[in-house]
């Protein structure tokens, strides 16, 4: 895509191989429980939570999460 484009496009939108694609960011409140869990939960997306022992993997389980509740709604 040529920079002209791109500075064309609002932000939130870029242009893949003539597909236009829309980037949807969430605050994501992550807590640690008493038994050492981290628990993740999105406000916006009422039910969409996810829970781990690592924080690395929270992250991941958490696009997962933010996926299907956006598939289903």
């Amino acid at each position: 895509m040529s920079d002209a484009i791109s500075r064309r496009l609002p932000p939130e939108f870029m242009q893949l191989e003539g597909i236009r694609i829309l980037i949807m960011l969430f605050d994501v409140v992550v807590e640690k429980d008493s038994a050492g869990y981290f628990v993740a939960s999105v406000p916006a997306l009422p039910g969409c939570h996810t829970q781990t022992k690592a924080l690395d993997e929270l992250m991941e389980r958490m696009r997962e999460a933010i996926e299907l509740c956006l598939e289903i709604s």
